[in-house]
């Protein structure tokens, strides 16, 4: 390389000597130096010969100056270009790869750009296919429409183009509908409705439809986009649901005003039946006669519990049933209910054992009337399915603040693979039960429910051919933890008491008297397998032909306990009858009747109960009913409770006599001919109010029976309600709110 420039230098000598800024400083200088020469020797003597050395000296210097100057030049010039060679070449492999990287980033997009492409046109096609989908301009006037547009519109493309949106407005939608739209879209929002169009051919089709706008560089919109999906089916599927939601509704109607009505009819001559049976017994005394009229008052009150059943599940099947909690005393409560099953128990000869712990609560908060239905069904299958001379056991206890019933029975049993399905509606055990012992497959079903809606539970265990058992857990609000006091039981902890049982049948009625009476205080109680007169203050025995005659000798005071109602023992004042099934009330009371006058002032203590007191109240009551049985009935009812009446065969009567008379009471019946009760109570409530007279309670004194009803009654502006049939508790509780007590 060295080699080739030395060889140009010697060439081109002179351009390189011009070129070279060094050479031309160092040219400059000397020629300044001779410039000052030439000034010196302007004053010499010898200028000639001065001058001619000067001339030799300066080409000697020249010459030498050139070789030295230009060769370090020129080596200095070969290693800067090599210099700059190396840098230019890394310059250019630098901008090389820059264009290299450039060029791929370029060619990365072009084919990014073709698959965006590709994805835009793959996902419009999809659109397409699936989508019904339009543009518009900001005007509304239609720009583009897919195939399914035209599929669902039934306009051609040309017929659409151009033209504005309203072409398909069905006029279903109001002005603040589209409003509504066009402030959404226009402020950056996505609308979202469901829209009616109308085709070509006037037919009405609905689309679910988004739209939304697109806005150019500057933000402003330059067009709308709509897409949409048919909905037209699912929307006749609505309005059919709609449909059959108001037929269903109107069939519930119906349905309601059905058992409503059959209600009524069904209820008004079972209120007499039943009223009059309840007369009668407080009247009659022959043994036989009582016979039939508790036959008549059973199937009465057995058809009243069918007709309930059915009135129930459709309340529940409509979600319109209500648990109505109230304060009760549940041992009394309870004790009522269950005496009322004693009957069809003596009928199978049945062991009708009942244990109700009198440790009770004395007042809980529940709904009673509830919890007595599903007591009730318990019992009543309970009898139904144990056969005759089986058992029947009863249990009530209060255990970690629930109520626990019990109901066994050494029946027929459920079949293990049946035991799932007897709860549910319509169901027994198998068809053969129904056909055997009858019954709706009701009462289980009813209960299980009414158990759940009181947060409680409704179990049982059975085994097929040996007996079942179910049990109800209820949590209850406690009011008075404190029991019932029935007797002091300091004073009968000194009484001794035996209980004489000679025969294994009735083991079980022996052993729960002693669970009783050690309930109630008494410490002493012998158990004697033989009659003996010492060592006891009072006898507990079961008749029996081997020892009667001696206790009947004897004057010991002593209590018969009798399985049924079948047999009787003479008329003795030391010997008193104690009749299953043996409950807390009626032991007290059967030991108070044969005890001494020391024992008895210990049980004197016994709390009274209100149903034991005749209840008389002072008040004139006008009665408005327009059957003539239950006129009778209701004015021998009011005729016990001392009170006065006058009767009004319909509304219109009923006002007259309200507007003539001066009444404490109004009992009003509403189904009655010219005028019903809710419009006679209306009139008489509005004529008090315009003569400022004070309110007179009006009692609405029905068959219409249903929750619903009393609710009705209520929003109307009565006073209260009593059922039909009429119970005598439920009136007293509606007399004892308005009238005075004698």
């Amino acid at each position: 390389m060295k080699e080739n420039y030395l060889d140009d230098y010697s060439q081109n000598k002179n351009r390189y000597l011009l070129s070279n800024p060094l050479y031309r400083i160092k040219y400059t200088h000397l020629a300044a130096i001779f410039i000052l020469i030439v000034n010196a020797l302007v004053f010499s003597e010898n200028i000639i010969a001065i001058f001619v050395q000067l001339i030799l000296a300066i080409v000697i210097f020249f010459h030498d100056m050139d070789d030295k100057y230009l060769k370090t030049a020129l080596s200095q010039k070969i290693k800067d270009l090599k210099h700059h060679e190396e840098t230019l070449k890394k310059k250019v492999e630098k901008e090389v790869q820059k264009n290299e990287a450039s060029n791929k980033k370029i060619i990365d997009q072009l084919m990014a750009s073709k698959r965006v492409e590709h994805d835009l046109s793959a996902q419009k096609y999809a659109l397409d296919e699936h989508a019904i989908v339009a543009t518009t301009d900001i005007d509304g006037n239609i720009t583009y429409v897919n195939d399914k547009f035209t599929d669902i519109s039934g306009y051609t493309k040309e017929e659409l183009i151009g033209k504005n949106h309203r072409l398909l407005n069905s006029g279903i939608h109001d002005k603040a509908f589209w409003q509504e739209m066009y402030h959404d879209i226009t402020s950056k929002k996505t609308w979202h409705k469901e829209v009616c169009n109308r085709a070509k051919d006037g037919s009405l089709y609905w689309v679910d439809t988004t739209v939304v706008a697109m806005f150019d560089d500057k933000g402003k919109v330059k067009s709308f986009i709509g897409i949409r999906a048919d909905i037209s089916q699912k929307k006749k599927d609505e309005i059919a649901l709609i449909q059959a939601k108001v037929e269903a509704e109107n069939s519930a109607v119906a349905k309601s005003e059905f058992l409503a009505s059959m209600s009524h009819e069904i209820r008004t001559p079972l209120n007499a039946i039943l009223g009059f049976v309840t007369i009668l017994k407080k009247t009659e005394q022959e043994e036989k006669s009582r016979g039939y009229l508790d036959i008549i008052d059973s199937s009465g009150k057995s058809l009243l519990t069918i007709i309930n059943d059915i009135l129930d599940f459709s309340k529940m099947q409509s979600g319109k049933f209500d648990i109505e909690k109230q304060p009760i005393v549940p041992l009394e409560e309870f004790s009522n209910t269950i005496m009322l099953f004693s009957s069809n128990s003596y009928a199978k000869q049945h062991t009708y054992t009942v244990y109700i712990d009198p440790k009770l609560p004395r007042s809980l908060n529940l709904d009673i009337v509830r919890i007595n239905q599903i007591l009730s069904n318990l019992l009543s299958n309970a009898i139904k399915f144990t056969p005759m001379y089986g058992a029947v056991n009863v249990g009530i206890t209060y255990v970690e603040n629930k109520l626990v019933i019990s109901v066994k029975d050494s029946g027929i049993g459920i079949a293990e693979e049946n035991i799932d399905k007897i709860f549910s509606a319509f169901s027994q055990a198998d068809g053969s039960t129904t056909r055997k012992y009858g019954g709706t497959g009701l009462g289980l079903s009813i209960s299980s429910i009414l158990a759940e809606l009181m947060d409680g539970t409704l179990t049982v265990k059975s085994e097929e051919k040996k007996g079942s058992t179910f049990t109800l857990s209820l949590p209850v609000e406690v009011i008075d933890i404190e029991p019932l006091v029935l007797v002091n039981k300091n004073h009968l902890a000194t009484v001794k008491i035996a209980i004489l049982n000679n025969t294994q049948e009735h083991k079980s009625s022996v052993e729960l008297m002693k669970q009783y009476l050690e309930d109630f205080g008494v410490k002493s109680v012998l158990s004697l397998e033989t009659y003996q007169e010492n060592g006891y203050d009072v006898l507990f025995f079961v008749p029996d032909d081997e020892y009667n005659e001696e206790i009947v000798e004897s004057d010991t005071p002593s209590i018969a306990l009798f399985r049924d109602d079948t047999v009787d023992i003479k008329h003795l004042e030391h010997i008193v009858p104690l009749r299953a099934p043996f409950i807390p009330k009626s032991i007290i009371e059967s030991l108070n009747r044969v005890c001494s006058q020391d024992i008895k002032g210990a049980l004197k203590e016994q709390e009274k109960s209100p149903e034991d007191e005749e209840i008389q109240f002072q008040g004139n009551i006008l009665i408005a009913e327009d059957n003539v049985t239950n006129q009778m009935l209701i004015k021998l009812l009011l005729m016990d409770y001392g009170l006065s009446f006058k009767i009004a065969n319909d509304g219109i009567e009923a006002v007259e006599m309200f507007k003539k008379g001066k009444f404490n009471m109004v009992l009003m019946d509403e189904n009655m001919p010219n005028q019903n009760g809710i419009e006679a109570m209306l009139e008489i409530k509005a004529y008090e109010k315009e003569k400022k007279l004070p309110s007179t309670p009006v009692i609405a004194l029905t068959a219409n029976a249903l929750e619903s009803d009393k609710q009705r009654f209520k929003e109307v502006g009565m006073d209260g309600f009593v059922a039909k049939p009429i119970e005598t508790k439920s009136l007293e509780i509606e007399l004892s709110k308005y009238l005075q007590l004698v």
